[in-house]
This record gives C-alpha cells, structure tokens and sequence, in this order.
C-alpha cells in the first residue's frame, strides 16, 4: 500500500529533491553550461575552454558535476573551478606528448601530468592554439 505523496517505489520524490516532471530532461550542452556557471569566479575563462573544446568537435555533456567533453564516445577533457584556478584536464593524458610542456600533475604523489591550470582568463587565450594542439592529439587516442 502507497503511502500518499509516494511512487510505485515507496521514496518519495519531492523529498529527495527530484522532479518527475518533464523539467528533467534536459539538453547535455545546456546541463554542461550551467556546471560552468556555477563557478562564478573563473566563468570567463570556463567560457573560453568550453568554447575551444566545442569548436574542436568535442561533444559536451555534464559528469561527476563537471562539463565533460568526448569523442567517438570516450571521455577526453573535463574542466574544473577551485579556490584558486580553473583546469582543463585531459583523461589520457599520459598519451599526449607534450610538447610545449604545459601539462601539469595533479599533486605530489601523481606519476602522470595530465592537467592545465590557469588562474587568469587571458592565459587561456594566450594558450589556445597550443590547447586545441592538444585536444586534436587527445581525440586521436580515443
């Protein structure tokens, strides 16, 4: 017997903060966007990444809270805000080659450099030829 306010599988939705409306779905591009606004502070140079990604022909969708950013349906890129940078990481990046020496490991105890931290929306666009450079290496891993 349901208990009334409760679905067919006894939870009850409106508690839990989900919506069984047709609010849910939603566009992957627009659910990635708003991940990147959500982070205020850096939301210029968020806006710079997402686009350099777009327009490599990464496909972008939201994981873990994050826009994430695929090829022929493997993950390639994910970008991040934190208290002091954003980043775009690459989820192979040990395959990359690295030529202009950009990469950076995610902390002390990390073996592999895989991510590009920037604290200023220009370092970005100062970088974009050389990320794009990356990006098409990425998707060839893929």
């Amino acid at each position: 017997m349901q208990r009334s306010g409760q679905g067919q599988t006894g939870r009850d939705s409106k508690v839990r903060g989900y919506d069984n409306g047709p609010e849910r779905l939603f566009h992957p591009g627009l659910r990635a966007l708003q991940a990147v606004r959500y982070a205020r502070l850096f939301h210029p140079g968020l806006g710079h990444l997402r686009r350099i990604c777009t327009e490599a022909g990464l496909s972008e969708t939201a994981k873990w809270g994050h826009p994430c950013y695929m090829h022929a349906g493997r993950n390639i890129a994910i970008l991040g805000a934190f208290r002091d940078s954003f980043r775009l990481t690459f989820m192979n990046g040990a395959l990359l080659t690295d030529a202009h020496g950009i990469l950076e490991k995610r902390g002390d105890q990390s073996r592999v450099a895989d991510q590009v931290s920037f604290t200023d929306p220009e370092q970005v666009l100062r970088l974009e030829q050389v990320l794009r450079a990356y990006l098409d290496e990425a998707k060839g891993h893929a």
